[in-house]
């Protein structure tokens, strides 16, 4: 049988607990690693008022996925029946939709500041493409396979770092950042759909099978949105000013 059909047994839940544990670790220990060299090239290449730029993008992007999400992917992981081909296929229509919005968002509130907004509607382009993601990752995290997930983040930093920095030294400063989000989110999302436990899949954009639990995904994202709103409200009150 397949595996999402089986109960795994409690010697397995604990296997894959652990290796979650130290897959997890693992990444945010790489990507605060590979983060801090590529930004300390970066730093050589750029003027500081570029690095604020990017950093305005971000901020607003950081907020925009939050949207896009919707916390749905939560409630499948969570709960104990193994979700259909149907829900998938509507979890990933509506986390499209809402990624496009968020998009949509990006540049309707990004493009009154000029060369900021351009440049944080150009970095929100890669939310429809991350969208792309959720089955696989739904059903990864169900499964407690951490690893594909892991490397997804790392080669996807790894091309952030080689493409921005390529694009910053042949003259395209920050907007070689914005691309280089963009790019790197295509090479990441391919690759986690490559090894991910599933491929691509179709997306339907019925509300009929996510609609159950629409109410709980709110309820669940609303703490990410409060965090974030905390963590990077300030950028946008010093942006604004």
């Amino acid at each position: 049988p397949d595996e999402v059909s089986r109960t795994l047994s409690a010697p397995e839940v604990r296997r894959r607990a652990i290796d979650g544990v130290l897959s997890v670790a693992f990444r945010e220990i790489a990507l605060r690693v590979l983060g801090l060299l590529g930004n300390l090239v970066l730093a050589r290449l750029l003027t500081p008022k570029e690095f604020g730029v990017f950093a305005f993008g971000y901020t607003l992007i950081a907020l925009a996925g939050f949207i896009a999400d919707g916390g749905l992917g939560a409630k499948l992981i969570q709960r104990t029946e193994e979700p259909t081909m149907p829900q998938l296929r509507s979890l990933h229509g509506v986390t499209l939709l809402a990624s496009f919005a968020a998009l949509a968002l990006t540049a309707a509130i990004g493009l009154p500041f000029g060369l900021p907004g351009r440049i944080a509607t150009l970095m929100a382009c890669s939310l429809p493409l991350s969208a792309l993601r959720a089955p696989t990752t739904v059903l990864a995290e169900r499964r407690m396979l951490y690893a594909p997930i892991v490397r997804a983040d790392i080669v996807q930093t790894i091309s952030y770092n080689v493409i921005a920095i390529g694009l910053v030294l042949v003259g395209l400063g920050v907007w070689g950042l914005a691309i280089a989000v963009v790019v790197s989110t295509v090479t990441g999302t391919i690759f986690l759909l490559t090894v991910g436990p599933v491929g691509f899949i179709r997306p339907s954009f019925s509300l009929r099978h996510v609609r159950p639990f629409l109410s709980y995904g709110f309820q669940f994202q609303a703490v990410g949105v409060v965090s974030t709103l905390r963590d990077h409200g300030l950028n946008l009150a010093a942006a604004g000013v």
